[in-house]
């Protein structure tokens, strides 16, 4: 019996452990150019859009679209208010896609491996920031650019308890 505990704790010892190992805290380089960084985002947030001047937008749309009165808003309180109201909704919306894309992207920069987190986030470059978040097996990064203009991931030091 003794013979056989042995020889399991051996061969356990010589076989490791078989779950993902958890990245070394150290940093690692992604590319060896920041270009194209945060391309695809525009000045609005996350997804392309800047809420607030689409809404700026559909409210000249709509009081452009006025035909033939009311030529002044003293006139036309009920259709200016029509104007607030729908391009409130059409606001809220563009807000709520952009907080829903914020959470896919949250999901997206969660990686088993530093190859697949390096993989994708070079070839997602447009849509990441410098400072932003990348969980790798437990271990949180931070995407940076270094002195030479590297794109690399920094570990972030956890907070002393």
């Amino acid at each position: 019996m003794r013979l056989i505990a042995l020889i399991t704790a051996v061969a356990m010892a010589c076989v490791g452990c078989a779950h993902a190992q958890r990245p070394e805290s150290r940093i690692y380089v992604v590319s060896k150019s920041a270009e194209g960084l945060g391309a695809a985002i525009a000045t609005g947030g996350s997804g392309g859009h800047d809420c607030q001047q689409e809404h700026v937008e559909c409210m000249q749309r709509c009081w452009d679209n006025r035909y033939p009165w009311p030529h002044s808003e003293e006139q036309s309180g009920w259709y200016h208010e029509r104007c607030i109201k729908t391009c409130r909704e059409q606001f809220a919306e563009c807000d709520k896609e952009q907080e829903q894309a914020l959470r896919e992207k949250e999901k997206k920069l969660n990686f088993s491996s530093v190859d697949r987190a390096i993989e994708w986030i070079s070839g997602h470059k447009g849509e990441m920031t410098v400072g932003a978040i990348v969980v790798v097996a437990g271990v949180t990064f931070a995407l940076a650019v270094n002195p030479l203009g590297w794109l690399v991931l920094v570990p972030v030091a956890a907070a002393a308890s």
